[in-house]
């Protein structure tokens, strides 16, 4: 694999998760700067007018990932939980991009608590049918949100290898 850099603008993050860089970049910001996302620039943060935002290869992984979420119906403090779950575990799949993999969210059914309380929550990678087949098996009573995310890792790995 082409060595990629692992400093990136704003702009450059948002070429990076497949938006036009031009017109989406505004995107990028919100996931930024929504509390809800969690998602904080590694490299540097803003500090005054003309500042820039620098993002490390875990972060473009983490917009790409929220955004992935948020085209599933996923709200965006469903979206932050799991990204604050997976956390230090995305730049390593970027560099594999297997045939397939799926991010896993189960989540145990609470009826009658109100929407609003933190609701019991474990996200985790299956990297084939039979990784899922055991999850559901052992968590029968719980829901399940399954993601393919291979293609969107694989579609990373490529536009930082353009780069």
């Amino acid at each position: 694999m082409v060595a990629h850099p692992q400093v990136f603008t704003t702009e450059q993050v948002a070429g990076l998760v497949g938006l036009d860089s031009k017109k989406d970049s505004w995107r990028i910001l919100k996931f930024a700067e929504s509390r809800e996302y969690g998602i904080q620039p590694s490299i540097s943060s803003p500090r005054g007018s003309g500042s820039r935002r620098l993002y490390g290869l875990e972060n473009v992984c983490e917009f790409a990932l929220a955004l992935r979420l948020l085209e599933t119906g996923l709200r965006s403090a469903a979206i932050g939980k799991v990204l604050k779950q997976m956390k230090g575990q995305l730049d390593s799949k970027v560099g594999t991009a297997e045939k397939s993999l799926y991010l896993v969210i189960i989540r145990t059914p609470q009826p009658g608590k109100p929407l609003a309380q933190k609701r019991l929550q474990e996200v985790r990678f299956a990297e084939d049918v039979d990784a899922i087949t055991r999850i559901l098996k052992s968590r029968r009573e719980d829901d399940m949100l399954l993601v393919p995310v291979a293609s969107m890792f694989r579609d990373l790995k490529s536009r930082l290898e353009d780069l």
